[in-house]
């Protein structure tokens, strides 16, 4: 065929403002058959999407995201004149993509398990634990639901925080949420449930001394949603339930196995992170290794037994150590006993509902019709052994062991 003049017209794919389009590119030359034009190297930009090359089709849209049924051209390439054509003209259509960005949800109350964001023809995201994150694309309006982990919960409230961007329609159940439009925004959702169980961090003392003086009162960890029962004793909040952090057990049912979990000073008695060990006190041999490496055994009955590393969180390791225990692994606000007020309770075995199981002593379990629970003190003149209490025959005493051993933790909330 004989050569013919060619034009390349340049269309944004939208009525909203692009920037550094293209110009189109009309010219009378005539070329050689299979003559190669360049494209414009131009990246046009557009408000909360990115631009994903030309098409020569209109380009149709699924979920945010432009597809091409023709042929695809990126930006800079080429294009060869087709010279059988009475008219060489070529349209090419932006081709975009939605941009996204991470919106933080944070649980709070009780009862919280998961948040989901739906949009028509979008995919949900869904956030199931605290401070979890919800990939969502720009300028779409979704609706925001939260799911509770029991009946015995309810809808409290939905807050943005005041610094996010995006909009959030209200605070009651089931509001909308529109994404803002800029791509490099952030945004924080905190949904709070209410009714049925309180978390062990925000149980007061007051609270403890007005719920739980006659009975045993139903808390939960908000580091992991285990639950632990507690009790007004003798002036103190005490754990009735032996402490199981670091181990796969929920609600009110103990795990069998470790599993590490990240302790922070949010939601721990710590002032850093720490992670619960997964060595197990069963492989632990009487030895300078038993001071200084935190290990665990998980029990479905009993909750755990830990060494001292792991009861104080990693921080009274060695032999001797004759530190003051500051930091351990029970809930914000509480702690490993004092001597004193181990001492303060041993006419109250009932109520704190103590249980035998024995103790680990050199891979191997001992004891096992008696209870032992660690406390933070030093014993008076050996800084390798520890205050601890024991229950047996209905009965509570005071004694020291060396730390390496595995005993239980009840924690206890005094101010």
């Amino acid at each position: 065929g004989n050569p013919t003049p060619y034009a390349i017209t340049y269309n944004k794919n939208t009525t909203n403002t692009v920037s550094n389009m293209p110009s189109n590119h009309t010219t009378s030359d005539t070329g050689a058959a299979g003559e190669t034009v360049t494209l414009a190297s131009n990246t046009p930009t557009r408000t909360g999407y990115t631009f994903n090359g030309w098409c020569t089709t209109t380009p149709t849209t699924s979920a945010g995201i432009d597809s091409c049924s023709g042929t695809k051209y990126n930006a800079g390439g080429t294009w060869t004149i087709n010279q059988t054509s009475t008219s060489n003209s070529l349209t090419l259509y932006a081709m975009w993509n939605r941009a996204s960005y991470n919106v933080k949800v944070n649980f709070a109350g009780s009862g919280v398990s998961s948040v989901s964001f739906a949009a028509a023809g979008y995919t949900t995201r869904t956030v199931s634990s605290s401070g979890g994150t919800a990939n969502l694309m720009y300028g779409v309006q979704y609706t925001v639901t939260m799911s509770l982990s029991s009946t015995s919960y309810a809808f409290d409230k939905w807050a943005l925080n005041s610094s996010s961007y995006g909009t959030l329609s209200s605070t009651t159940a089931n509001p909308t949420y529109f994404t803002p439009n800029t791509s490099s925004a952030s945004a924080i959702i905190t949904a709070t449930g209410a009714g049925g169980k309180p978390y062990i961090q925000d149980f007061s003392l007051s609270m403890c001394q007005t719920q739980a003086s006659l009975q045993a009162i139903t808390v939960i960890d908000e580091r992991d949603n285990q639950e632990y029962t507690v009790r007004y004793i003798n002036g103190g909040c005490w754990m009735t339930r032996n402490l199981a952090i670091g181990c796969n057990g929920s609600g009110n049912t103990y795990g069998s196995s470790a599993n590490a979990v990240a302790l922070t000073a949010e939601y721990s008695n710590l002032n850093t992170t720490w992670n619960t060990p997964t060595a197990s006190l069963v492989n632990y041999s009487y030895s300078t290794t038993g001071y200084t490496t935190p290990a665990m055994k998980c029990n479905s009955t009993y909750g755990a037994w830990y060494n001292y590393a792991a009861a104080s969180a990693g921080t009274i390791t060695g032999n001797p150590n004759i530190d003051i225990n500051y930091y351990d692994i029970c809930p914000k606000n509480w702690s490993l006993p004092s001597g004193v007020e181990f001492d303060g309770i041993v006419g109250y075995a009932s109520d704190l509902a103590l249980v035998g199981g024995g103790y680990y002593y050199n891979g191997s379990l001992f004891g096992t019709s008696s209870g032992y629970w660690w406390s933070s003190d030093v014993l008076q003149g050996d800084g390798a052994k520890r205050v601890y209490l024991q229950y047996n025959n209905n009965s509570l005493s005071i004694y020291g062991n060396d730390r390496y051993r595995g005993y239980y933790v009840r924690c206890v909330r005094t101010k």
